[in-house]
């Protein structure tokens, strides 16, 4: 069960190869374990429950005897995930709007007249 746990970490960090080095997928896997495994008593309490929210808390953690971040990496992977845009509904309004702007009515305008 554990190795599961484990490919799926992996398996997310490679979909983002640029944020976490093959060579640190190992402290990848333990910090995803930490994770895991801390009590829901050592987080912090977050009044909103948007996921940025709980994240932003969640990597602002530090480790109670180094006093240095508890998750470096995870906060990588999940500030790549977190900017992943859920849908497409701007993309599908910016068209729109463009398709109101150019009409019959403007025929002299094209692509490079639209892009300047």
């Amino acid at each position: 069960y554990r190795r599961q746990r484990q490919m799926c970490i992996r398996d997310r960090a490679r979909r983002f190869p640029n944020l976490v080095p093959v060579k640190d997928f190992e402290q990848l896997e333990e910090e995803f374990l930490d994770y895991q495994t801390t009590p829901a008593s050592d987080f912090p309490k977050v009044k909103d429950v948007r996921t940025d929210k709980f994240w932003e808390v969640v990597l602002q953690m530090e480790h109670r005897i180094i006093q240095q971040p508890r998750f470096p990496l995870m906060k990588k992977i999940v500030s790549g995930v977190l900017t992943i845009p859920n849908s497409n509904a701007y993309c599908k309004k910016v068209f729109s709007f463009v398709k109101k702007i150019q009409t019959s009515m403007r025929s002299n305008l094209n692509n490079s007249t639209l892009n300047a």
